[in-house]
């Protein structure tokens, strides 16, 4: 299994789109490794304003097999977490 964990900027599509098929996090990092365009898949998507931790699969069955992995299955040791700091006064 070929993956990729990348640390996705906000404002960056974690995919490419038809209104933009390059700049995205697959595509940045395809450039990067000098890979082809369209050589990365996503296995699972950051809306463009969050920044966090993405995963990219080099095959179709890489993704399918890490996506299972992850999958909500009972007796699943993978527990997903999510987490806010904030700073200021609540009011």
């Amino acid at each position: 299994m070929f993956l990729i964990v990348v640390d996705k900027p906000h404002r960056l599509p974690s995919m490419a789109h038809e209104s933009n098929a390059v700049e995205h996090c697959g595509g940045c990092a395809e450039r990067g490794l000098g890979l082809p365009n369209a050589a990365l898949k996503v296995t699972h998507r950051l809306d463009s304003s969050t920044s966090g931790v993405l995963v990219l699969g080099k095959t179709e069955s890489a993704v399918r097999e890490f996506n299972e992995s992850v999958a909500k299955k009972p007796g699943s040791k993978v527990r997903v977490s999510y987490f806010i700091c904030t700073y200021g006064q609540f009011e």
